[in-house]
């Protein structure tokens, strides 16, 4: 039990922290006309101004973290997790590579 714990948090750990730094490079990199947001949700807050984009990342990232918390005994929330921490790592190493 002990492991799953350390998992869970690990997993949200590393999400949230990837999470801020993709809303950090992406506001960086439009601010500097480099790049536009592909989603278009994303892209009407962003709009509506940067505090904006980044409480609404921050929150549906959130959610989606604790929807998965929620349902962990169940095989797909497991691996949603595994996917998320696979996936958002690599979103923000391929925005380094390409800043």
């Amino acid at each position: 039990m002990r492991w799953e714990r350390s998992f869970w948090l690990g997993c949200a750990l590393i999400v949230l922290g990837c999470n801020a730094l993709d809303a950090a490079f992406t506001l960086c990199a439009i601010d500097f006309g480099d790049a536009t947001e592909a989603n278009p949700l994303m892209a009407a807050l962003l709009g509506a101004g940067p505090l904006a984009f980044v409480i609404v990342k921050h929150l549906l990232v959130s959610v989606g973290l604790v929807v998965l918390w929620r349902l962990r005994g169940r095989p797909l929330a497991r691996y949603g997790a595994h996917l998320a921490l696979a996936v958002y790592p690599l979103v923000v190493f391929y925005e380094v590579l390409h800043a």
